[in-house]
């Protein structure tokens, strides 16, 4: 009978908490949330294009190469990327 009682319990409990997930309030508070996590994780972009363009490169030859790929791989996966 105790068991019955706390099987009881605890459907009730997991039928409140889900009753309270689907509340408006608890939507919007993880949305601000999400939102303020984004915006502080934020990359700050360089207002200089072409040093830009020169750093993703760098950093695109380097992950392919650290990854197994040969250099003329790496030109023809930049190129397809590109187009």
């Amino acid at each position: 009978m105790q068991l019955f009682a706390q099987q009881v319990a605890q459907s009730l409990q997991i039928f409140h908490l889900q009753g309270i997930l689907k509340s408006r309030f608890v939507t919007m508070a993880v949305t601000r949330e999400i939102a303020e996590i984004q915006s502080e994780h934020s990359i700050a972009v360089h207002p200089y294009p072409p040093k830009l363009a020169k750093i993703v490169a760098k950093a695109f030859f380097k992950e392919l190469t650290q990854a197994g790929f040969g250099t003329h791989q790496v030109i023809e996966i930049a190129n397809e990327v590109l187009n």
